[in-house]
């Protein structure tokens, strides 16, 4: 029970984090197309969006969860997909912009794969800084082993 009540903060937490990210988002779009406020439907729609995503995301990338064993690349494909067509279908059955102006799709792609390709070396960068740091501290560890 201890574990489930865990993994629901986790997750509340990420959703929060992916809220805040669509409501900027979309914010700055509907900023860009002249508009002045946020309805309250487009804050519940960002909202189930965030939830369902952060769900994808806890399937792609908790380890010990649903997929046991999978190379980064692969669970960055098992994220992308699903949530893309989530995302996608948000888009159609909330009307976010004309579903037949090809040029609203080609920007709705483009700011999704400039938004992932960001995070991913976001992601990236961080694991690289954390490794390299506990890389330091253990050789510190190893380092006072020997001399005690």
């Amino acid at each position: 029970m201890n574990r489930f009540i865990n993994g629901m903060i986790k997750w509340k937490n990420y959703a929060c984090m992916m809220f805040t990210g669509c409501v900027c988002v979309y914010g700055a779009i509907a900023l860009v197309y002249g508009e002045e406020e946020l309805s309250i439907w487009v804050i519940l729609q960002l909202l189930i969006l965030s939830a369902l995503g952060t769900l994808i995301q806890g399937i792609a990338f908790v380890p010990d969860w649903i997929i046991k064993k999978a190379k980064y690349t692969t669970r960055m494909i098992i994220f992308v997909i699903p949530f893309l067509v989530l995302l996608t279908a948000f888009a159609l059955i909330f009307r976010w912009f004309p579903a037949d102006n090809m040029i609203s799709w080609l920007i709705f792609i483009g700011i999704f794969l400039v938004i992932f390709v960001v995070m991913t070396l976001s992601f990236e960068l961080a694991f690289r800084v954390t490794g390299k740091r506990y890389d330091g501290l253990l050789g510190q560890y190893k380092k006072n082993r020997k001399e005690s």
